[in-house]
């Protein structure tokens, strides 16, 4: 560990969350261990669908340009395709999906760009509003389940009508 802070080392690797004090780069097990990408990847379309929110809302209040705006949802709808299409590169060194999406974007349009999109958001706010739409839409799905399940139900009764059964 060096006395000098975040100065060098992990701290400096493009997207690394934490790690200041570290001289190194954490051990590929322990990467993998504390990297949540293989369950955040049901969040993708949450996430991206957020950032384009938020960086129309960043424009409409004048904090970025009209024009950085479009350039960060363009990259957005490129990374969406990417994901979609299997083109996506999936690394535990980026350990969740906002990292992951963030470091692509900065790939596509420019670190500067991609920066201003975390004006006025947190990662916690990223996350709690993706795990709110994820929610949503999966209490949707299971309600469509049940739906689905309880017509079975009355289809495969009112075709066995005449069968006995224990009551």
């Amino acid at each position: 560990m060096t006395d000098q802070g975040a100065t060098q080392g992990a701290a400096e690797e493009p997207g690394r969350l934490w790690g200041g004090r570290f001289d190194a780069a954490p051990d590929e097990l322990v990467q993998a261990y504390t990297s949540s990408i293989a369950t955040d990847l049901m969040l993708y379309r949450h996430d991206i669908d957020g950032s384009r929110a938020h960086a129309r809302m960043l424009a409409k209040q004048h904090i970025i340009r009209n024009a950085e705006a479009k350039r960060i949802i363009e990259g957005l709808d490129q990374i969406e395709r990417e994901i979609d299409e299997g083109e996506f590169e999936i690394s535990d060194a980026l350990e969740d999906i906002h990292t992951h999406v963030e470091a692509r974007l900065a790939e596509i349009i420019g670190v500067d760009a991609a920066g201003k999109l975390h004006t006025a958001r947190s990662r916690n706010d990223q996350v709690a509003l993706d795990v709110r739409m994820f929610v949503k839409d999966a209490i949707g799905d299971t309600l469509a389940a049940i739906r689905r399940l309880r017509q079975s139900l009355v289809e495969i009764a009112a075709a066995n009508s005449d069968a006995a059964m224990p009551g």
